[in-house]
């Protein structure tokens, strides 16, 4: 293998692999730059229009997903992946008599109304080409869906040497008015349906407890940063979840290691991470490259956001609180993040429900996106 070196070799890399990977999705897409002036940076964005998509047909899921009409109330520790219906482990509002079961023959139409615009967050050290198992069974029931490499990770910028974080709560900020002058630019209103997984969560999260008027419904997969607690033994992946445990940086790590070491470990550790009956080296690969890129603002403000293992300065458990519109919280059914907390925290929102997802750990996305993908469709439905 030719050994590459240069940051423009490897930023050049990365944009191929990212774009191998994005020509998977059916849609009509477009990349582009938005231009950050607080932060004199730009945020990476993706765009998917199917404007055939009009948000008044029938919904129809996969009938293996209906789990019929109530909530089981559930000790998370009790799960079983052999009764799909022990997925639901939101306590059922007896108020009401709402079904939130994935609809396999919706009847409701919602005439002359487009879907909401849906953006999606990503996680640590992630970008936007890791929605592109999401994106194409999305796109069938949205017909404006955005992703962005958030400020200090994947493509967008991250070398930003004049930016500094004071505390946790500048750290926060960072992505939280990045994200908010994106949204600007982008002309998104109001009516947004906000995803974000793992570091994504902990950021959509903040960004709608702040601009709470702009979102329709908050999903949040996986979040870090939701307990106060802070985690006791930590698993091995709770453990590589932080490389500021180590005070060490991905960029820094890999530079250290070098291409052919540094490329291995990655390798065989993805390998475990996205636990799919198949080997997409293709993922990886854009993974390693986005990694290597020079730059530490995202890393620096995680750093000053959380501390090990995962454990957030604000948490997101306060935070939450009181917010006035629909959340919905997925875990993996073997997911390293507790989903307990996610509970508690579900179980104090007038608006909530959380879910399991079978035979998927912490990237439920990637692992089970059908599944995943219904829970998002399904939101459209109870907007109204």
């Amino acid at each position: 293998m030719v050994c590459r070196t240069s940051q423009e070799s490897i930023y050049e890399q990365a944009v191929t692999f990212q774009n191998r990977l994005l020509t998977r999705i059916t849609h009509d897409y477009s990349v582009y730059h938005v231009f950050i002036k607080k932060y004199n940076g730009f945020i990476n964005s993706l765009r998917i229009t199917n404007p055939s998509t009009v948000f008044n047909t029938q919904l129809h899921g996969n009938s293996n997903l209906d789990f019929g009409k109530d909530y089981v109330p559930l000790d998370p520790s009790n799960y079983d992946p052999d009764k799909p219906s022990s997925n639901h482990i939101k306590q059922q509002d007896t108020t009401t008599s709402t079904d939130y079961a994935f609809p396999h023959a919706h009847n409701d139409t919602i005439a002359a109304k487009r879907a909401p615009t849906l953006v999606l967050l990503h996680g640590y050290v992630c970008g936007l080409a890791m929605w592109t198992p999401n994106i194409n069974g999305l796109a069938q029931h949205f017909d404006d869906i955005r992703a962005i490499d958030c400020l200090g990770f994947g493509l967008s910028s991250k070398k930003l040497p004049d930016v500094k974080f004071k505390d946790e709560n500048e750290a926060d900020d960072f992505w939280i008015d990045s994200l908010e002058e994106w949204r600007i630019k982008e002309g998104l209103d109001k009516d947004i349906i906000l995803v974000g997984h793992s570091l994504g969560g902990y950021i959509a999260a903040a960004y709608a407890v702040k601009y709470p008027k702009h979102i329709k419904h908050l999903i949040l997969a996986s979040p870090v940063g939701v307990p106060y607690k802070r985690i006791e033994n930590p698993t091995w992946a709770q453990k590589t979840f932080l490389f500021n445990l180590f005070k060490v940086y991905p960029y820094t790590a890999l530079s250290v290691l070098g291409d052919n070491v540094g490329r291995n470990l990655f390798f065989r550790y993805n390998q475990v991470r996205f636990k799919r009956e198949h080997n997409d080296t293709e993922f990886v690969e854009y993974l390693y490259e986005i990694m290597r890129l020079k730059g530490d603002s995202g890393e620096r403000a995680f750093r000053e956001a959380f501390v090990p293992v995962a454990y957030a300065k604000r948490p997101l458990e306060d935070r939450l609180i009181n917010f006035p519109k629909p959340v919905t919280f997925l875990y993996g059914s073997h997911d390293w993040m507790d989903c307990e907390h996610g509970l508690k925290v579900s179980n104090t929102l007038d608006k909530s429900k959380l879910f399991l997802v079978p035979n998927a750990g912490h990237m439920l996305t990637f692992d089970n996106p059908e599944f995943f993908n219904q829970v998002v469709i399904n939101t459209l439905y109870e907007q109204n």
